[in-house]
Order: structure tokens, then sequence, then C-alpha cells
């Protein structure tokens, strides 16, 4: 019966493992009669694609074409803060940006400026012209808005901007800031609702040694 059935959740935050395990014949609501625990019912939760396309990328060099494509296929997700703090990109500044990039391809990097503003004016070089000194400014901080799970709520995620010289090239990434902290904030939201239509015992971990 439905009150001998109990869930486990087996999760692993950092390493993106989130699992649940229901047992139809179980103690239930009597732990101390026996039961056979055969009857099985196993539950993966499907991510997004926004979130498989983020986590996937995160830390992952990009030189500044390949960066202001991803961030032009991806303009839909950007938010439009970063945190409470201090106000971040737009989706539109971000595309700026990326176009910016873009169009610098082809020139030699000079130097970088940290601003006040917290984010970086960069200055590159035409070789053809070593006179002529080009400045674009790069935010080291922005944010996007993407749901965690497929067809579940969104959650603000926020991530910093890195760049890398070598030979006067400059490669871009960028690193979801702890995103271990919204997959359990996303994945607490998901056990209240199975707790509340199934109403069976609940458990964290794994039921067999």
């Amino acid at each position: 019966s439905l009150s001998d059935s109990t869930i486990w959740c087996n999760a692993d935050y950092k390493k993106g493992h989130i699992s649940f395990l229901s047992i139809m014949n179980d103690h239930g609501e009597k732990p101390t009669e026996s039961a056979w625990r055969n009857h099985l019912a196993k539950f993966n939760p499907e991510f997004s694609e926004e979130w498989k396309r983020w986590i996937g990328n995160s830390k992952k060099k990009f030189t500044q074409t390949e960066f202001a494509e991803f961030i032009e296929e991806n303009i839909k997700d950007i938010a439009s803060s970063c945190d409470d703090e201090s106000k971040g990109p737009t989706g539109t500044q971000m595309l700026e940006m990326a176009l910016a990039f873009e169009a610098k391809q082809d020139m030699r990097f000079k130097s970088a400026i940290r601003l006040q503003s917290g984010g970086i004016q960069m200055q590159y070089i035409n070789d053809d012209d070593d006179a002529t000194i080009e400045k674009m400014q790069m935010f080291d901080r922005f944010s996007i808005g993407i749901p965690v799970y497929w067809n579940g709520d969104a959650y603000k995620i926020d991530a910093r901007l890195r760049y890398r010289v070598r030979e006067g090239k400059v490669s871009f990434w960028f690193e979801i800031i702890r995103h271990d902290r919204i997959l359990e904030s996303a994945t607490k939201s998901l056990i209240e609702k199975i707790q509340e239509e199934t109403g069976n015992p609940f458990f964290f971990g794994y039921p067999f040694n």
C-alpha cells in the first residue's frame, strides 16, 4: 500500500548528481515489521537545456569570436543585475561587448586596466598601425536567469568573466559562482512538491547498504 512506501533522495550538489528512489513495499509507517523492499521506482530529474549549456561551458576557454558567438546564441538568458550591491550588464550590453570582441579578433592585445566600477578597460593595437589604439570595456561579472530543471522555475545565477593573454591574443571564459547552492535550492523545491503530492515518508541517502 502507499502507507508502506518510502522515498529516498541521493544528492551530490557539487557534482550535480540528483536521483530519487521510491520503495513501494518498504517498512513505511510500521518500521518494526519486515518488508521485501523489492518494488522500486527510480526518478532522475532532467536538467534544463539552459542549465546544461551554461554549467557545461563554465571554465571552458573561448577565443574572442567563440565567446561572442556563445553570448549571441544565449543572450536571452542574461539577467540585468549581478547582485543587490551592484548593477550588472544587461543582455544588450553583453551583446555589445561580444560584438566588440568579435570586431577586434584580428587585433593585438596591449594592456588592461581595472576600473573603479569593477569592469576592465582593454586596449588593442592594429598590427598594421601600432600608433592606433582602440579601447573596449569588459564587464567582470554578469548574471543569468535560467531554470535548473526542465519546465521548472528560473533562478538568478552569478558568473565571473575571466581572460588570459597569450602571444597578443586573448581567450575568455566564465565561471559560474556556487552553482551547487542554486542546485540545492531548486532540488529542495522539487522535494517539497514530491512530499506534498505523495505524503510518503522521505529520507536522504541510499536505502540499501
